[in-house]
């Protein structure tokens, strides 16, 4: 379906969320939410991300619920900032729902790198319950992240090769949107294609000529002024 004016408002939302969660500089984002049932018309799930650091040798992604140990925040201010980007989430599940003639997504993966927005929407059923909500984070780390192998012990690793297993005879049921998150960027893409692959490859995919200047203040002034981030939160 094409983004309605609303959906890509909420896209909006959970991007600028996204950035102020993150008191320093970064490469991409990665993010994870599902939506696994409705209780009193509540969507229930579950939601992580991890974001790059910007530099040559911070390469090994932060998980978002080590930021505050890391940078010294409030950390129970720092959870209300999580639940809302998921309240966020929410809206934008309640709203497909809105388009009985689409089908509904039950979780979803969201990348933001090089100046894109990319989602990718899964329509699988999910089950919840912790051995489930664990095999999911796993493959999805290895997935979307990239860990490798070794990284991950026995019993993990039989997950994934059972995974990869069962992938091959059964394709993923995805579709994706795409845009780029700037303003003043061109060539924006908001249709939404079926495939197999995790995240089709864009090699074409440009920064824009200059990075967008409002975001890059908010980056430099939470990264420099760790007291005034800590206020903010509080």
């Amino acid at each position: 379906m094409q983004a309605t004016a609303r959906i890509r408002e909420l896209f909006e939302q959970i991007r600028k969320q996204l950035f102020f969660m993150i008191p320093e500089k970064w490469d991409r984002i990665d993010l994870y939410a599902s939506v696994i049932e409705i209780v009193k018309d509540d969507p229930v799930g579950e939601m992580f991300f991890y974001y790059f650091p910007k530099g040559l040798l911070r390469k090994n992604p932060v998980n978002v619920y080590e930021v505050p140990a890391k940078f010294n925040i409030e950390e129970e201010s720092y959870l209300k900032l999580a639940a809302k980007l998921y309240g966020t989430i929410k809206q934008l599940y309640l709203e497909w729902k809105q388009y009985p003639q689409e089908k509904l997504w039950t979780n979803l993966t969201i990348r933001i790198e090089n100046a894109r927005f990319y989602v990718e929407f899964d329509y699988e059923p999910i089950v919840s319950n912790e051995k489930e909500n664990q095999k999911r984070r796993i493959i999805w780390l290895y997935e979307n992240l990239g860990f490798p192998l070794e990284k991950f012990n026995r019993e993990e690793k039989a997950i994934l090769e059972e995974y990869v297993a069962y992938r091959r005879h059964y394709p993923k049921d995805v579709s994706h949107y795409v845009e780029g998150i700037y303003e003043n960027q061109k060539n924006t893409h908001n249709v939404i294609s079926y495939g197999y692959e995790a995240f089709e490859k864009e090699e074409n995919w440009k920064l824009g000529e200059q990075r967008n200047q409002e975001l890059q203040q908010e980056l430099e002034e939470l990264e420099n002024k760790p007291r005034k981030r800590n206020q903010i939160l509080n």
